[in-house]
């Protein structure tokens, strides 16, 4: 029996843009670049949004330049991208449409743009510049497969909570070759495609989603446990040790934890924490998180740490980098180094699931 016709991947998507900086009334902008709504074309030059006065102004970075424009929000294009800046970010070019929206005080930016250009500049995003061909055909049926997976109105954004989309500059002749060489590939289970998970280096093994994820990941059987020693590369692979200062770990937590269980990868699953007068206990990948988000990444780039009180302050060891759920991307590449495909690559972090093609 035939499996099930697959719908096609969606044409265009709409990205939120800068969903990890903080807030800002301001948006520079190097022209030329077409407003498309109100409709004016705007000079080689270098601009900028800002939202005050209940309006968005557009000016000329030159205090000699007359160029301005006033409007409650604007649409604009450019054949080689929309060359921006956004709080703290990076500069960064976008293909597509920008639209540029007031949210009280401050600026909101979505891009839409083709689905395929989006993947083309996540799989870059995402992937070292050094992973070869085969590394970079199975990143991208990864995204394929979540992009699949999007409805109209999902939301979708620009940072690892999803996936990192940087705009054009990390779209290399490299990546064109194997987003168009798989494009239209999906990866599925039972005929359905799957959700995706993915992370730097295992160092090792990856972990069981369930026993990482929780609840939210108890029909994920396509990701087990999956020893790999690909990853060597990665300079993830050696423990990374750092410290953080007690009292400071003591205030945001309480105290030191205690872990109470590891996963068949040794990464914690179960911690407990003592706060004042209470017990209170955290899974391994909520504490990650919240140390991350608090004392910055660097501390445990690996869900694969360990703790330890010395005097004034604890060490913190871990290995590999991100959750270790799904597939290893330095892993991927190693893979690839020593003549595996794509599809192996995807089989073998995603046992029992199939590569089909819309």
């Amino acid at each position: 029996m035939a499996p099930p016709t697959l719908a096609a991947m969606p044409a265009r998507l709409t990205i939120h843009l800068f969903e990890s900086h903080p807030p800002s009334s301001r948006l520079n902008v190097d022209g030329p670049f077409r407003v498309i709504e109100p409709a004016r074309a705007v000079p080689t030059g270098k601009y900028y949004f800002e939202s005050s006065g209940g309006v968005i102004h557009l000016r000329s970075v030159l205090k000699n330049h007359p160029f301005r424009m006033d409007a409650q929000k604007f649409s604009l294009t450019s054949g080689h991208g929309v060359a921006m800046q956004y709080s703290t970010s990076k500069p960064r070019r976008y293909k597509g449409i920008l639209n540029i929206r007031r949210d009280r005080d401050n600026l909101q930016v979505e891009n839409v743009v083709s689905a395929r250009d989006y993947i083309m500049s996540v799989v870059g995003s995402e992937s070292d510049i050094s992973f070869p061909l085969e590394s970079a055909k199975a990143q991208a049926v990864l995204t394929q497969t979540r992009v699949y997976r999007t409805r109209p109105g999902d939301s979708i954004g620009d940072s690892t909570q999803q996936e990192s989309y940087f705009g054009t500059a990390y779209v290399t002749p490299l990546v064109e070759k194997a987003v168009g060489s798989v494009w239209g590939q999906i990866l599925t289970y039972h005929n359905e495609p799957i959700h995706i998970f993915y992370h730097s280096t295992c160092a090792g093994s990856t972990s069981d989603a369930f026993k990482v994820f929780g609840e939210g990941a108890s029909n994920m059987p396509y990701m087990p446990c999956v020893r790999c020693d690909f990853c060597r590369d990665s300079p993830f692979w050696k423990p990374t040790r750092t410290r953080i200062p007690l009292a400071d770990l003591t205030k945001e937590f309480g105290s030191v934890p205690d872990i109470n269980s590891y996963d068949c990868a040794k990464r914690p699953t179960g911690l407990t924490l003592h706060q004042g007068g209470r017990i209170v206990d955290i899974s391994g990948y909520q504490f990650w998180i919240k140390l991350g988000q608090r004392f910055g990444w660097d501390k445990a780039p690996g869900t694969r740490f360990q703790m330890r009180g010395k005097g004034d302050y604890v060490e913190v060891e871990s290995t590999g980098a991100g959750h270790g759920v799904g597939m290893c991307q330095w892993g991927a590449a190693g893979m690839a180094k020593q003549g595996k495909t794509y599809s192996e690559i995807l089989r073998f972090y995603f046992p029992g699931t199939v590569v089909r093609k819309l």
